[in-house]
């Protein structure tokens, strides 16, 4: 569930991202062990004035939060229309997505460490490089990287840092 809600932030789902996050949460509540108490021995009740706790109340945590708890983040560099990032060990690929105030933009995945905004190259498909590239307004756009371990599981990631 963590998984499906990294990869829907990532490309700018923020509500299936949050209603995945609040699954996890709920999933996470019911697994948390029940506290069990000791047997203790009977004995004669005495009437005494119950004090009133006073609750206090917990943070929240944010969608961001949920989304990088246990998770290394990557060190992406951003440069114009370029995303240039530190290996991640364990990571086979990577996936980066730029979001600008219109939604997704662009997206791209691959073994390299950096991304040209507008590349068009796939892995292992000769000749896609020379596809002509989009035409995007960077301004205030927002770069996701995620780093993928060989079964595809996210083991890295930096969301919507930006430009």
């Amino acid at each position: 569930m963590l998984e499906l809600a990294r990869v829907s932030y990532a490309l700018g789902d923020d509500a299936d991202s949050a209603a995945a996050a609040a699954r996890l949460t709920a999933l996470a509540k019911l697994a948390s062990p029940l506290q069990h108490r000791k047997s203790q021995k009977k004995k004669k009740p005495v009437h005494k004035p119950t004090p009133t706790p006073t609750a206090t109340p917990k943070p929240k945590a944010t969608l961001r939060q949920i989304l990088t708890s246990h998770l290394a983040p990557v060190s992406l560099v951003i440069s114009g229309d370029q995303g240039t990032w530190t290996p991640v060990a364990g990571a086979s690929s990577y996936v980066v997505t730029v979001k600008t105030s219109t939604g997704l933009a662009w997206s791209w995945s691959g073994s390299e460490t950096s991304a040209h905004v507008g590349d068009t190259s796939l892995d292992g498909v000769a000749g896609s490089a020379d596809d002509l590239p989009p035409q995007l307004d960077l301004s205030g756009a927002q770069w996701t990287v995620l780093a993928l371990g060989a079964q595809g599981r996210v083991v890295a990631g930096t969301f919507r840092k930006g430009s």
